[in-house]
């Protein structure tokens, strides 16, 4: 299994491999770019071609959280500018994108249930330590914890 693991968004895409065959996570940060949200998606796309340890055509599994409407001011702000509509076709696009044997879209209550981010971080320092997470974006951060959640489900880790 290859995985990817992806967090979306318009200005900052952290995304998360891990590989059967090392048992290692990989992360990295991605800044889209475009004027829509398809040459977003597709900038994406070429930056995971060279960012990833493998060709994107090895990706077995891939896990990308799909976007939701939030409560509260910031939530009001994303959708009026429509940021939420961009997220849902850019994780349309990936999900077809990469031709995996498995897909899955997770929406953020289905994967961390109400726990901010700082929540995540906790998860996160807890697994691969301090030093780790002070070299990881809270979107490489959800990446990989979004990565384990789908292993876990699979009963993998």
């Amino acid at each position: 299994m290859k995985l990817l693991a992806i967090d979306p968004s318009v200005n900052n895409v952290g995304w998360a491999t891990w590989t059967t065959e090392s048992k290692e996570w990989d992360w990295g940060l991605i800044h889209p770019r475009g004027r829509n949200a398809l040459q977003c998606a597709e900038s994406i796309v070429a930056s995971l071609q060279t960012a990833l340890t493998f060709p994107t055509t090895e990706i077995t599994d891939l896990v990308v959280e799909y976007p939701t409407f939030f409560e509260g001011t910031k939530g009001a702000v994303a959708a009026k500018q429509g940021y939420t509509i961009d997220l849902g076709c850019i994780a349309g696009y990936l999900s077809g994108r990469f031709h995996t044997a498995h897909t899955q879209l997770y929406l953020p209550s289905e994967w961390k249930g109400n726990i901010p981010k700082t929540g995540i971080e906790f998860r996160f320092i807890r697994i691969f330590g301090e030093l780790a997470a002070r070299h990881a974006t809270d979107h490489e951060q959800e990446a990989v914890m979004l990565g384990r959640f789908y292993l876990k489900e699979k009963k993998m880790l």
